[in-house]
């Protein structure tokens, strides 16, 4: 019937092509397969058609080979290129209730589908600026609001978020999905939210809360009716008691498990990209010392791996089965193929999020060709502006640490002078004193013999005594002296170490500064970073003993500080140590926190790193 409507609508006018773009519009979210068999039956017509019905055309279109799961390619994201320029170009019409917010509609659906082209095609920081615009163009203050759509742009949202171990964000905007899906009454995809948001508290090792969400989810699905979706959420619960050693309890929630949740055949085997549940109840039966099971669930896990991560669950299994054993040689062998599994598994980790920073950087070549003609002299202006500031800050600390240099040694100057001062000034009055006795000996030398005699054996060994001290505090003072001209010695050798340490730290601080804006940008390799390691040791001798000895920061961190410590910006950082972005600033907030138990704000973190000496 659809099909022989379409084919009617070749010679259609322009009020009829509206009708049947508005049908379309209205088959869209229950029936896209008509609706877009219905849009195909207008490609002949779009050549008469305005450049408004045209671009709707395109919108509802592209919208509808996504519901029905097309790959969208290049070609699909040109084309919605043009019609998000031609909604942002548009302004609602004074005209008509609610024109405004059927604009801010569309012009969500169009940055929401060209996030989904860019997302199909594997360009992820492409696709989250559109998902981005998507979500400002939503008019929420209208009941007319497409809340469906708002609802899809957070859940795509959420898989990049997931995809980039950002599981903070990925929780802030499963929650604002929940919150319009129920407003637009779509009950599942609320509670599909929350278990999204269980996955994450779990990733964020909040286990209990996590419990908590799929325990609601699970009831939630039961009373919609939806037995299935409630036994997939088994799936995790069955996980979070395995890792809680819950054993106990399993058995009912295994059982549900594999009669409801459409992951099992009719002879209860799982299906494919299932097999890791083997693993699972291989565990529940080894607890259970159902040993004999236990194996034939871990060689089943084996057997039908279709990847890495659940050939070294499998192998783990039958390690933990064999160490119960005792089997040494066993043993041996699964402990040899776990190891072996999880560098592969690293390798193919990292290989993958290798994948997403060259995306990253794809899409960074791209916006600089886009854009290089039109900001060709800002950016030399720029470039001067930041020399001259490099220079002027470059000076400034110059400046300062030859001020801070000298007032040092002035400091310690007039502490040794104030000490030798002290010494003499005893010296003398030991002399002083030493003269009076000698005078006083003379004078009772003419008028009584005796008392001479014994005064004369008192004033000699008083002046023994004195004489001694007078000694030894010659003697100390000489020592001092000595002690003076190794400290002014060891304070001209330090400068020439500091002068050298600072030609060194900018020499290489400029190399680095060129790898960083290398295209593409080099790594760090380990001869630069021990050579960087040495240069900070003579530079900053404090900054090695705050950041590694008392607050005891892996090598990864202490390397992210002293990018800082050069002034290096997060973009440049990564690009030298060869990781994301924002894994840079994920690794400055853990940092901060690690050392003073709070988030950073603002500059903080960069004043700290800067106020070590």
């Amino acid at each position: 019937m659809i099909v022989v409507l379409a084919m009617m609508l070749f010679a259609c006018t322009s009020p009829q092509r509206r009708a049947v773009l508005d049908s379309a519009d209205s088959l869209m979210n229950a029936r896209p397969d008509s609706a877009l068999t219905l849009l195909n039956a207008l490609l002949p017509d779009t050549t008469r058609m305005s450049k408004g019905d045209l671009m709707r055309f395109h919108l509802l279109r592209t919208n509808a080979e996504n519901k029905c799961d097309t790959v969208l390619t290049a070609r699909h994201a040109a084309l919605m290129r043009r019609v998000c320029d031609y909604y942002d170009r548009q302004f609602p019409s004074p005209f008509g209730e609610g024109s405004g917010v059927r604009l801010s509609n569309s012009r969500m659906l169009a940055h929401y589908l060209l996030g989904r082209c860019y997302d199909d095609m594997g360009e992820a920081p492409a696709a989250l600026r559109e998902f981005t615009l998507a979500e400002n163009q939503a008019d929420t203050t209208s009941t007319a609001c497409d809340y469906l759509t708002l609802c899809r742009v957070y859940f795509q949202l959420s898989d990049l978020f997931y995809m980039q171990d950002l599981f903070a964000n990925q929780r802030e905007v499963l929650q604002k999905a929940r919150v319009y899906a129920f407003i637009s009454k779509d009950t599942l995809s609320a509670i599909w939210s929350k278990v999204g948001e269980a996955s994450c508290l779990s990733m964020s090792e909040r286990n209990d809360s996590a419990l908590i969400l799929l325990k609601d989810a699970y009831h939630e699905y039961k009373d919609a009716g939806r037995e299935d979706l409630a036994a997939q959420t088994l799936g995790i619960i069955i996980s979070n008691k395995i890792d809680n050693k819950r054993y106990d309890v399993l058995e009912p929630l295994i059982k549900e498990y594999e009669e409801n949740s459409g992951y099992f055949d009719t002879e209860g085997n799982a299906l494919p990209g299932y097999e890791l549940w083997y693993y699972k109840k291989g565990l529940y039966y080894l607890h259970g010392q159902k040993r004999d099971s236990a194996e034939h669930f871990f060689r089943k896990c084996l057997a039908n791996a279709t990847s890495t991560e659940n050939r070294l669950a499998a192998n783990k299994g039958l390690f933990l089965l064999y160490c119960k054993e005792n089997r040494k040689d066993s043993i041996e062998k699964y402990a040899i193929n776990y190891t072996e599994l999880n560098d592969e598994l690293q390798e193919q980790n990292e290989s993958a999020k290798l994948m997403q920073l060259q995306a990253h950087y794809r899409y960074e070549r791209l916006q600089e060709t886009a854009s290089r003609k039109t900001l060709q002299l800002t950016e030399k202006n720029a470039t001067v502006k930041m020399l001259t500031g490099l220079l002027v800050a470059l000076l400034t600390i110059i400046i300062t640490l030859i001020y801070f240099i000298n007032e040092w040694k002035k400091k310690k100057l007039m502490e040794w002078k104030n000490t030798i001062s002290s010494y003499e000034k005893t010296i003398r009055e030991h002399e002083r004193e030493s003269n009076e006795l000698q005078l006083m000996l003379k004078q009772k030398n003419s008028s009584l013999q005796t008392e001479v005699a014994e005064a004369n054996s008192i004033l000699c060994n008083a002046i023994m005594e004195k004489s001694q001290r007078i000694n030894t505090y010659e003697n100390e003072i000489r020592l001092l002296k000595n002690r003076l001209e190794e400290m002014q010695k060891k304070e001209e050798k330090y400068s020439k170490i500091r002068k050298q340490a600072t030609m060194e730290w900018e020499l290489l601080k400029d190399a680095l500064k060129r790898k960083a804006h290398d295209n593409p940008p080099v790594k760090i390799d380990f001869q630069e970073w021990k050579r960087l390691h040495s240069v900070i040791l003579d530079y900053i001798p404090d900054f090695y003993y705050c950041l590694r000895i008392k607050n005891n920061l892996t090598d990864t961190k202490y390397d992210l500080c002293v990018m800082y410590r050069m002034g290096f910006r997060p973009m440049e950082i990564a690009n030298l140590m060869g990781i994301d972005k924002s894994t840079v600033t994920t690794m400055r907030h853990r940092i901060y926190k690690e050392i003073f138990g709070k988030t950073d704000e603002a500059d903080e973190f960069i004043a700290f790193i800067m106020s070590i000496s």
